[in-house]
């Protein structure tokens, strides 16, 4: 039987991410993750299985993982704010989306409409009115 390295376990795992075989996507990558040490990719894709799973909490555990190991990751933290605005944990998605725009200010218009829909939730109707107005800026 022939052995795949990681680079094709990666592949075969996106392919499956991106035709929603969210089961088979975890399988792969727990072999790569047990397998192939501090894979940020690998990471990274299992908190985002975990997310279309609605498996929030596991999600922010999984991305607050790769804030440790890869701590200028900003798509780790906009992923994180996302998970913990599924969990109603605004306060935290707030600090993540801000976190994310810190380390890279081009993420700017994708994290307010997402704290747009932050303070929407959490019924902040001024706070969302004024990250609109920084949007269409």
């Amino acid at each position: 039987m022939n052995r795949i390295n990681l680079e094709q376990a990666m592949e075969i795992a996106q392919s499956k991410y991106k035709s929603k075989q969210y089961y088979q996507v975890k399988q792969i990558l727990q072999q790569i993750l047990q397998h192939g040490g501090e894979n940020i990719g690998a990471y990274l894709l299992m908190g985002n299985e975990y997310y279309c799973l609605s498996e929030y909490q596991q999600a922010v555990e999984v991305y607050s993982y790769v804030k440790k190991i890869a701590p200028n990751a900003a798509v780790s933290y906009v992923n994180l704010g996302n998970s913990y605005a599924k969990l109603k944990c605004f306060d935290d998605a707030t600090n993540s989306y801000d976190k994310a725009i810190a380390i890279e200010p081009s993420l700017m218009k994708i994290v307010c409409r997402n704290l747009v829909c932050v303070h929407s939730m959490n019924q902040q109707v001024i706070p969302a009115l004024e990250m609109c107005g920084e949007i269409s800026r």
